[in-house]
């Protein structure tokens, strides 16, 4: 994950470049920074749910981050701080690559990486809810990560929310994989008719895949560029996949040997594997 992580990382930061050269500004690169910045620094408020308020407002005026932020309220908690951290971070990661659909691969690619992590970085969970929802910002359409968004969401067992985002997800790409997932969030509701609905969707969709090759996006692997090869391609294919491991760019070069196993875990599977009754991908 760590190799990921970086190639990620660095694509942002080409693709954040190359929009301020083209401006003639530095804004990007400027959002860039400050929204990783406060990724990191929301760590900070993770373990201090104990510490009085006077205490995390000193441990506030610490951080780089507080001065773009307004005033907490009076006795403001440790969470109350730790959202407001990571709300800031997925507005400036989206300004840091609006206007392109290849921003919002990489974030999501970024998400995916800290899902996979667990414990191995700090407030992973958190961190790929962030870059997820920022993917989501600077490309609506963008349904790999509202599905993914949406893992994150059922396992924290916030299943209306997770519901309300896969259903966004379809508006802009019905795809079987989200059906099903659909489904699933469905009978955890409670809501048996419209979890067999959803189902009855998404093998609607299958049997029309079957039949007519090209209506439902393809099932393949996708290639992983290094950073300066996927800034390069401007724009990533509209065929995005439904069920492909995280990707970085279009399936027209040489995967790479450092891409982690845990990244590559198909977005469906979450859906079809629960674990201990949580749906998990």
């Amino acid at each position: 994950w760590f190799t990921a992580r970086t190639e990620f990382g660095e694509s942002l930061r080409c693709l954040a470049a190359v929009g301020d050269a083209r401006a003639g500004r530095t804004d990007r690169g400027t959002a860039l920074a400050l929204g990783l910045t406060a990724l990191d620094e929301a760590e900070a408020f993770t373990s201090r749910g104990l510490l009085p308020p006077p205490d995390l407002e000193r441990l506030r005026r610490l951080h780089r981050t507080s001065a773009f932020l307004p005033p907490p309220a009076r006795g403001a908690t440790a969470a109350a701080l730790h959202d407001a951290y990571l709300n800031l971070a997925k507005e400036q990661l989206a300004a840091a690559v609006e206007g392109g659909e290849a921003g919002s691969v990489a974030l999501h690619g970024l998400g995916k990486v800290h899902a996979a992590a667990g414990t191995t970085i700090a407030d992973a969970r958190a961190k790929a809810r962030t870059y997820y929802e920022a993917a989501l910002a600077v490309a609506p359409a963008n349904f790999l990560a509202a599905n993914d968004l949406a893992v994150l969401l059922a396992e924290e067992g916030r299943l209306e929310q997770a519901r309300d985002c896969l259903h966004a997800g379809l508006r802009h790409s019905p795809q079987p994989a989200m059906w099903n997932n659909l489904a699933a969030v469905h009978d955890r509701l409670g809501q048996p008719q419209l979890a067999q609905a959803a189902r009855q969707e998404a093998a609607a969709l299958e049997r029309r895949a079957a039949s007519s090759p090209g209506s439902v996006l393809p099932t393949h692997n996708v290639a992983w560029l290094d950073p300066r090869s996927f800034a390069a391609t401007g724009r990533p294919p509209t065929d995005v996949q439904p069920a492909a491991p995280t990707t970085a760019a279009p399936a027209t070069a040489p995967a790479s040997k450092n891409v982690p196993a845990s990244a590559q875990r198909p977005v469906e599977g979450w859906a079809q594997r629960p674990r201990n009754g949580i749906l998990a991908y």
